[in-house]
């Protein structure tokens, strides 16, 4: 089957979610499900109960900006190609929660980051191995629930394809954000709730989530500032943590942060301090360097100081270092706008450098 970008099914964007959620529960077989899909049936029993999963992934590693690195697993084309049908198909039939911003059309890191400008406090908790903590019997149960609804083979085969050789779910398939949304539903709940109590704002964008307040204080039951080993990370309120874990999801306490006004306030790696949201300085003045030394010493030069400064491969042709410059410049117009007049100057320098240089 092809590897393809374009929707697979784009009939179904036009059908309501109500109809097509019923739809779905109609379905109660693997025949069924195949019928609906447009695949064939063998192909869907194979890559849910027969193929050998550690042969169904191709894993590799990707380097994060804390030094440490991000599994990846891509599904081979075929089983990629069923995930996608998955995650269009199930995008139909989620209904996102409100304070969900991440994987949704529409929404965005800027979307979220702007839930929390001019806030007092701003907390941000990181969910340890997000993907890797849904699994299989986690998706089964969630599907075959309310207001889902699925007959039990249909979520069992749903929840077999869109796992690894482990159970889990995998970073790097389609069809694990839409999943992962429709698993984490009842912790938005019940984190909006507990936030509303207490006075708070809370947003999610995948695994990130931030929690913010106009008030002078944050409940002790949210965040307590310092904690008590002393490391000036935030200590996070019994009351949230207990909504986090009864979830089933662990808090990464070496990402969890209270910022207060009177600092630099992130969300989703934006500045939220004042009343629009923007890359932090320092994104700004390495793209303003990075486009100095383009312009003093030719594009080879500044490529060795990107992999030197950033540790990024080595370009091989100005056309890609070009095209990784603008999209750093895009990066900054998306978050500032179009029309911010710093990404349009940068343009300008960009545009004026001669073709070999």
């Amino acid at each position: 089957m092809p590897n393809v970008s374009y929707p697979l099914r784009p009939n179904w964007v036009t059908i309501p979610q109500g109809e097509f959620r019923a739809k779905y529960q109609q379905i109660n077989s693997l025949h069924t499900l195949a019928d609906f899909w447009g695949i064939k049936p063998f192909q869907l029993s194979y890559y849910a109960f027969h193929i050998d999963k550690r042969n169904a992934y191709t894993t590799f590693r990707i380097p994060r900006r804390n030094g440490r690195e991000r599994l990846i697993e891509a599904p081979t084309p075929t089983l990629k190609y069923i995930q996608r049908l998955i995650h269009e198909s199930l995008t139909q039939v989620y209904g996102p929660h409100p304070s969900v911003h991440g994987f949704r059309s529409e929404r965005s890191i800027v979307t979220n980051a702007k839930e929390h400008l001019g806030r007092q406090y701003v907390l941000n908790i990181d969910l340890e191995d997000f993907f890797p903590s849904i699994t299989r019997k986690r998706i089964y149960g969630r599907l075959v629930a309310a207001p889902y609804s699925f007959n039990p083979k249909v979520a069992n085969l749903i929840a077999a394809l869109s796992t690894n050789f482990y159970g889990r779910l995998p970073q790097g398939s389609p069809s694990s954000p839409v999943i992962a949304n429709i698993v984490a539903a009842k912790l938005d709940d019940d984190l909006t709730k507990l936030c509303v109590s207490f006075h708070c704002r809370y947003t999610r964008y995948a695994d990130d989530i931030t929690i913010s307040t106009l008030r002078n204080e944050i409940s002790p039951e949210v965040a307590r500032y310092p904690n008590a080993l002393g490391t000036g990370q935030v200590s996070i309120g019994d009351g949230l943590a207990s909504v986090i874990e009864h979830n089933g999801f662990k808090i990464n306490d070496r990402k969890s942060r209270l910022q207060s006004y009177w600092t630099r306030q992130i969300c989703t790696g934006l500045v939220v301090n004042g009343n629009r949201v923007s890359p932090p300085k320092s994104y700004i003045r390495r793209l303003r360097s990075l486009i100095d030394h383009w312009k003093k010493n030719g594009w080879q030069d500044a490529t060795l100081v990107l992999h030197t400064k950033e540790n990024r491969a080595l370009f091989n042709s100005r056309e890609a270092f070009v095209d990784h410059v603008i999209g750093r410049i895009g990066y900054l117009k998306m978050v500032r706008g179009h029309n911010d007049p710093t990404a349009k100057r940068y343009e300008q320098i960009i545009a004026s450098l001669p073709p070999n240089q």
